[in-house]
């Protein structure tokens, strides 16, 4: 993917991010590269462990529905997701989508549900999907070497983002 194209990504996120936010990362960790939203929300977590944003960024991981409820205290504006969803585009290709650009089943590696469901439990918050093209879902396997490698890529860029944020 071109510099280009991921700088005009993380304009969006950083533009979208603004005003009373939350970031949910979702992924199944046992399911290779399914745990990338998982693991850059775990690692923005630590990077701002006990700071202002602690509270704002939460690890859904395989249940992100589990965190509707601190989302619905929140009074979130806005909700960025960070998943790996099934797209047309080589492994490790970010995009963003929002729920209703997701209406296919087969694209999103837990259904189309957990979207909906935040829709209807958050029907204020404008939500967004940062989503990673990924190479392997299967069960048992570790996160591959390019999805590794944009994960870390997300977390310095969301974590640039979010210092900037006054």
């Amino acid at each position: 993917m071109s510099s280009q194209k991921i700088d005009e990504i993380f304009d969006e996120i950083a533009r979208f991010l603004s005003g009373n936010w939350a970031i949910l990362g979702i992924g199944n960790r046992l399911r290779g590269d399914d745990a990338f939203g998982s693991i850059v929300a775990e690692k923005l977590k630590e990077k701002f462990k006990n700071s202002a944003f602690d509270e704002k960024i939460f690890d859904g991981a395989s249940a992100p529905e589990n965190y509707f409820g601190k989302l619905i205290k929140l009074n979130c504006e806005r909700i960025l997701v960070i998943d790996a969803i099934i797209f047309d585009a080589p492994a490790g290709e970010l995009r963003i989508f929002s729920p209703e650009n997701l209406s296919s089943p087969m694209m999103m590696t837990h259904g189309p549900s957990n979207f909906y469901m935040m829709q209807m439990a958050l029907p204020k918050s404008s939500i967004k999907i940062l989503a990673v093209a990924p190479k392997n879902l299967a069960l048992g396997e570790p996160i591959s070497g390019e999805i590794k490698s944009v994960s870390l890529r997300v977390v310095e860029s969301l974590g640039r983002i979010l210092e900037n944020i006054v």
